[in-house]
């Protein structure tokens, strides 16, 4: 079963804020193990596209500039996310089968320089068809497959994080003035978000997770940009809707 894998901003799994982990397993991995049993047993299917995650070759800790499709599928130790290793986990199942291979905030944390990239659900929709009739054609046409091979989806026009948050603020009626802008250093954003995780655990008992985390802090302070010249090349694609 031929088996390409986008990796872009997950389009088809849910992030869970509280959630336990039993629930990222029944939804992502058991529920691509359900699909790939159903696809088997229609016995018609010829393509099926994974759409995945750039957070599964993403430690969360390290920027990761202009990254390409060879960089590793982290694991633990490297990994410690739940989401990111349970899409690990679906992916390696998709791969597996294969027959081949905001509101208004006037706050950001630390100075907005980090670069970030972003993906428009119309283009990550074209490139699943793009990728699709790939792989219809490699049948015809072996030496043109795509099948097993891992794609970047991007816009393919990268914005400072905290830009981008206070764009989409903007347009939905909540602009910030760039005199009101508050920069928060990220040492005292780690601060606040360790202060709160201690405190909702205690008040919670352990069953809540608070709206700002450490891991929360540092998502929006690192740069993350990825290369789409393999799905350029590969599969044609060019993003027909910019940010």
């Amino acid at each position: 079963m031929p088996a390409p894998i986008p990796n872009s901003p997950s389009a088809a799994s849910t992030r869970y804020v509280d959630a336990p982990v039993s629930a990222y397993y029944s939804i992502i991995v058991n529920g691509t193990h359900y699909l790939l049993d159903a696809a088997a047993k229609v016995g018609t299917v010829r393509a099926l596209i994974n759409t995945s995650t750039s957070s599964v070759i993403h430690d969360n800790l390290t920027d990761l500039v202009d990254a390409s499709e060879d960089l590793p599928i982290l694991r633990p130790p490297q990994q410690k996310r739940i989401y990111s290793l349970t899409n690990a986990d679906a992916d390696d199942a998709i791969l597996a089968a294969n027959t081949g291979t905001g509101g208004r905030s006037p706050f950001q944390i630390g100075d907005g320089r980090n670069l970030y990239d972003f993906v428009y659900i119309g283009n990550l929709a074209d490139t699943d068809l793009l990728a699709a009739r790939a792989l219809l054609a490699a049948w015809a046409t072996p030496n043109s497959r795509i099948d097993g091979e891992c794609f970047n989806i991007t816009n393919d026009d990268p914005w400072l994080f905290w830009d981008f948050q206070r764009t989409v603020s903007a347009l939905t009626g909540h602009p910030v003035r760039p005199e009101d802008v508050v920069s928060i250093p990220k040492w005292l954003g780690l601060t606040i978000g360790f202060v709160s995780e201690w405190v909702v655990w205690a008040i919670s008992g352990g069953t809540r997770m608070p709206n700002m985390t450490r891991e929360g802090i540092r998502f929006s302070t690192l740069i993350r940009t990825l290369n789409v010249n393999e799905a350029k090349r590969a599969l044609g694609y060019r993003p027909t809707v910019g940010v």
